[in-house]
């Protein structure tokens, strides 16, 4: 993959890894990573998970292999991912969801400037 300066540059790449780091998730997708500070919700047909429940960490691990189709920013709303597999999972980004004073990062590769919400 091309250096990916924008999380819509990750449209069309599989998503190959997650981490679960204490309280947030990392998405991988080939090197670029989006980092969820938040509590990521997943919305998979009727079914709604969020991180950390039970069952979320199965639901997100289900996705590796799906591919980015869409994602959306809304500034101080959401960061809304889509994946061919028809699930959408959604990163808070509002104030009053945030533990600390970020809820995500885009990290595009490494020695690369981070984007942060």
């Amino acid at each position: 993959m091309p250096t990916a300066q924008k999380p819509s540059d990750l449209i069309g790449e599989p998503l190959n890894g997650i981490c679960f780091v204490m309280d947030y998730v990392e998405l991988s997708f080939n090197g670029p990573i989006l980092r969820a500070l938040t509590p990521v919700e997943l919305i998979d047909g009727g079914r709604r998970t969020v991180f950390p429940e039970p069952g979320s960490r199965d639901a997100l691990c289900g996705l590796i292999e799906a591919v980015l189709v869409d994602l959306q920013i809304e500034d101080e709303k959401a960061m809304t991912l889509r994946f061919d597999s028809g699930t959408i999972v959604r990163i808070p980004l509002a104030y009053e969801e945030r533990a600390g004073p970020e809820a995500a990062h885009f990290v595009p590769g490494k020695g690369q400037p981070i984007q942060v919400w």
